[in-house]
C-alpha cells in the first residue's frame, strides 16, 4: 500500500519499517547528496540508525567511482563512510561476473575505476579496439565515450560477443539538479542499431541489493530496507529483490492519482526529503 496523503502518517509508517529492519540501503545521487551537497537531515538520520544498531549500506548505480573514491567524497560532506559499506556498481559487478562464469576476458568502456575493479575482482582485460574476441563486453558510465567506442562496440555485438552494462540509468541529478548523463545514454544507441536490450547488471535488478545483503550478514529480505529517490531504479529494483521501499519522491514529478503504480513501482512509504524523518528522530535535524 503507498501511503501518501499524510505527512504524518508516512514519517511514522517509515520510522516502523526502519526499526524492524536489520539493514538498511540508501542510494546516494538525490537521496543521500545532491552533487556536492549532502542532503538536509541526512546525517542526523544516519546517526541515529547506528544508534539503533542498523547495519547501513549505500547501494549506488555509480559506474565510475569505487567505494573507497565515493568513502572519501562523503568525507569532504561531513559524514563518515567506511568503504566496505559503500556498494557501487563499478566494483560489484566485477564480483557477480566472477559468481556466474569464474575468471573471464573483457573488453571494457568505462572509467578508470571500472577497468581496475573488474581487474582486482579477478578478471583478464583486452584492448577495446583489439581483434581479440571477449566472453563479455561491460560498458558503464564513460565521460570519453565517442563515435569510435558505438562502432567498437557495435562490432563486438555483431561477433556475437555479451553485453553487460553496469545500470540502466539515463542520467543523474547533478548539484544544481541538471540531467547528468549515464551509462543507459550510452548503450541506448546500440539498443536502437540492434533492435535487442542490452542487460544490466545494477538496480533494479536484485544483484546489488543481494550481495549488500550477504555483505550485511543478513539473511532474509524482509529485515532490510531499501530508501531512494529513483521508482525506476531504487523502488522496483527493492521489489525485486523482495526489500522494503521507502520513496523520497519530488513533489513536481508526483504520478497522476488517477493512474495508480504499477506494483513493481509502487513502494512502502513515500516522503518528501530524509529531514522528514530526522525531525523525528531525536538528533536535532533541523
Amino acid at each position: 500500500m503507498l501511503i501518501l496523503e499524510d505527512d504524518e502518517r508516512s514519517v511514522s509508517a517509515a520510522l516502523e519499517l526502519l526499526l524492524q529492519a536489520e539493514a538498511v540501503f540508501f542510494d546516494l545521487d538525490g537521496c543521500i547528496y545532491f552533487g556536492d551537497r549532502l542532503a538536509d537531515g541526512a546525517l542526523a538520520l544516519l546517526e541515529w540508525l547506528s544508534h539503533k544498531g542498523k547495519q547501513v549500506r549505500f547501494v549506488t548505480n555509480n559506474s565510475t567511482d569505487t567505494g573507497a573514491q565515493v568513502a572519501a567524497r562523503l568525507v569532504r560532506m561531513g559524514l563518515k563512510a567506511g568503504s566496505e559499506q559503500i556498494m557501487t556498481a563499478t566494483e560489484q559487478i566485477g564480483l557477480h561476473l566472477m559468481r556466474l562464469y569464474g575468471r573471464t576476458t573483457l573488453k571494457v568502456i568505462g572509467s578508470r575505476s571500472l577497468h581496475s575493479a573488474l581487474e582486482r575482482a579477478g578478471h583478464r582485460l583486452v584492448p577495446l579496439y583489439s581483434d581479440e574476441r571477449a566472453d563479455t563486453l561491460v560498458i558503464g558510465r564513460d565521460t570519453s565515450y565517442d563515435y569510435a567506442k558505438l562502432q567498437a562496440a557495435m562490432e563486438e555485438i555483431d561477433a556475437g560477443t555479451p553485453v553487460l552494462a553496469t545500470n540502466p540509468d539515463l542520467f543523474h541529478p547533478g548539484s544544481r539538479g541538471e540531467k547528468v548523463p549515464e551509462t543507459g545514454a550510452l548503450y541506448s544507441a546500440l539498443e536502437a542499431m540492434t533492435g535487442r536490450k542490452i542487460n544490466y547488471f545494477g538496480k533494479p535488478a536484485p544483484y546489488m541489493f543481494e550481495l549488500a545483503m550477504e555483505n550485511c550478514g543478513v539473511k532474509s529480505p524482509e529485515l532490510c530496507v531499501m530508501v531512494g529517490d529513483n521508482l525506476h531504479t531504487d523502488i522496483a529494483g527493492g521489489r525485486s529483490a523482495g526489500v522494503k521501499t521507502i520513496w523520497l519522491y519530488d513533489a513536481a514529478n508526483l504520478p497522476s492519482s488517477e493512474e495508480p503504480l504499477p506494483f513493481h513501482l509502487r513502494p512502502d512509504v513515500a516522503l518528501p526529503d530524509l529531514q522528514s524523518l530526522s525531525a523525528r528522530v531525536g538528533f536535532g535535524g533541523v
